[in-house]
C-alpha cells in the first residue's frame, strides 16, 4: 500500500522525498515523492524483480489507476497522486 502522507511542512513544491533498496518478497523498490503544489504529489517508483510480474494499482474508491500492460522484470511508473490518499498495490 502507498500512502503519501505528508505534513503541511513537509509540502514545499519542488522538494523530493526517497526511498531506495526496499524489498518485499523478491523485488526490490525505490520511490520518490515529488512535492508539486499544495497536496499534489507525484510519486516515482522503480521495481525490479529476478520473476516477471505485472502491477495493478486501486485508488481508495476503488479505481484503477495503473495497470501495466506485460509482465517484466522491471517497471518504471510515475505518477499523480494525493497526498494522505490510500493506493494499493497488487502483483501478479
Amino acid at each position: 500500500m502507498l500512502c503519501p502522507n505528508f505534513p503541511e511542512e513537509l509540502l514545499i513544491p519542488g522538494n523530493t522525498y526517497a526511498i531506495s533498496s526496499l524489498k518485499f518478497q523478491d523485488k526490490v523498490f525505490s520511490i520518490s515523492y515529488e512535492i508539486l503544489y499544495a497536496k499534489a504529489v507525484k510519486y516515482h517508483l522503480n521495481c525490479q524483480s529476478e520473476k516477471s510480474f505485472s502491477l495493478m494499482v486501486i485508488d481508495e474508491n476503488e479505481n484503477i489507476v495503473f495497470l501495466s500492460e506485460m509482465k517484466t522484470n522491471e517497471l518504471k511508473i510515475q505518477q499523480l497522486v494525493k497526498n494522505q490518499n490510500n493506493y494499493r498495490f497488487f502483483f501478479s
